[in-house]
């Protein structure tokens, strides 16, 4: 998202929390739904909350956003950790009702 040149210097006054935390439901779902960059090193930011739709835009300096971008990388590794076991959980039942389809002889071979 962000490979902006300028380093910050400064932060925005307002800026005081992780830009990941809704300030209405306090849940850290916060995502970006646009971007762009602005002056020095701040960027022009709309931010949505999916849980309770509140919404934001604002200007944030590079080190916010650097920081708010950490925070959704760590959160869609964290997704995808947890879909890979979901899905070996699902498969591991799935063997298992097959295998005990084999055993009780419930499969024919027309059945494929």
């Amino acid at each position: 998202m962000l490979d902006s040149p300028h380093p910050s210097r400064t932060e925005v006054g307002h800026w005081q929390d992780r830009l990941e935390h809704c300030p209405s439901c306090k849940l850290d779902l916060v995502q970006p739904a646009s971007y762009e960059p602005l002056w020095g090193d701040r960027w022009l930011v709309s931010l949505d909350c999916p849980s309770c739709g509140w919404k934001q835009d604002g200007v944030w300096p590079h080190a916010a956003l650097r920081r708010f971008e950490e925070h959704l990388d760590d959160m869609d590794e964290l997704l995808w950790s947890e879909l890979l076991e979901l899905e070996k959980a699902r498969m591991e039942e799935d063997i298992q009702i097959f295998v005990g389809a084999l055993t009780s002889d419930a499969i024919l071979p027309e059945d494929f």
